[in-house]
């Protein structure tokens, strides 16, 4: 999670619009650095992480909801980001409230999480965010 807490910078978010504009088409007739502004002013407060994993999606033409052969639109792209980051927020915190649940045993008395099932929930966390990363 502390890697969604860190906000993407200028430059990144620069490098976002230089490898979207030449690794995907653009509309004819669009101005560069008017595009790219408005890439740098949408973008300004999206996760550092989300912004390259959505970048890598958008690329490889898997980011659902954007075409794979043009650059997407700033409002577009910036959907897609929210969405990327809600769906792991999500899951995250799927995963970390059922560590928060006691397990129940036969008796009905409610002991502490076992450290079998805090090592397994850790591991399935840490495959969500692997799986989002290979995205």
């Amino acid at each position: 999670m502390q890697k969604l807490e860190k906000k993407a910078t200028e430059e990144e978010i620069q490098t976002t619009y230089l490898v979207l504009s030449n690794g995907l088409k653009s509309p004819m007739g669009s101005d560069e650095k008017a595009t790219a502004l408005a890439y740098l002013y949408t973008l300004e407060g999206i996760s550092s992480w989300v912004l390259q994993a959505a970048t890598k999606n958008a690329l490889k033409g898997k980011a659902e909801g954007l075409n794979a052969t043009f650059m997407p639109s700033t409002a577009d792209f910036y959907r897609y980001c929210e969405k990327l980051e809600s769906d792991i927020r999500y899951q995250a915190n799927r995963i970390l409230k059922s560590l928060e649940k006691p397990e129940i045993n036969a008796t009905d008395q409610k002991p502490p999480v076992s450290s079998e099932r805090i090592e397994k929930l850790q591991r399935e966390l840490e495959e969500v965010l692997k799986g989002i990363e290979d995205e």
